[in-house]
């Protein structure tokens, strides 16, 4: 074999191998899996949310309750309504509680949240009778939060808690 077979022999070999070496590596990383290395794959974005508590004030027969709401996500997300049950120190259910207005949070922001917990005579009595002997007691909202998130609604379980004391009543 003369030296230019012997050059052009090496070219083509090698241009063998600039073609098969990628797709020899993808299939070793996916041990040989054709449809996992042909499959798009899809990891959605991280939604982590986290409450505070801020104040509670009581007006008009409703107890409203400001919560420090913090976006840990990855994504926007719209807090478009709630439907939870507050719940007293014993654990039985005290009133329906509600959003007061829509929250919208960039990644890594806060905003404030304002629950609205209607309390009519007899959640009031409850609640006071709770209090009697005590300066506070704990208070638990537990539900679902209606979310948008990129122009979806999701729900998302809920619980926040926050303590109550007989001066946020005014009785």
């Amino acid at each position: 074999m003369s030296k230019s077979g012997v050059v052009k022999t090496v070219l083509w070999l090698l241009s063998l191998a600039v073609v098969f070496a990628p797709i020899i590596y993808a299939l070793n990383l996916y041990e040989w899996n054709v449809q996992a290395l042909v499959m798009p794959s899809y990891s959605p974005p991280k939604l982590d949310f986290r409450l505070e508590p801020l104040g509670v004030k009581f007006e008009g027969g409703e107890l409203h309750a400001a919560l420090k709401l913090s976006n840990l996500g990855e994504v926007e997300v719209v807090f478009e309504g709630l439907d939870a049950t507050a719940y007293g120190p014993d654990g039985k259910a005290l009133a329906p509680a509600a959003l007061g207005k829509t929250v919208t949070l960039s990644q890594n922001t806060t905003e404030t949240l304002d629950l609205k917990i209607s309390v009519d005579e007899a959640a009031l009595n409850k609640l006071i009778s709770y209090l009697e002997g005590r300066g506070s007691v704990n208070v638990e909202v537990k539900g679902e939060a209606s979310i948008r998130v990129f122009g979806s609604k999701v729900t998302a379980p809920i619980s926040a808690s926050f303590k109550v004391s007989s001066a946020d009543i005014g009785r």
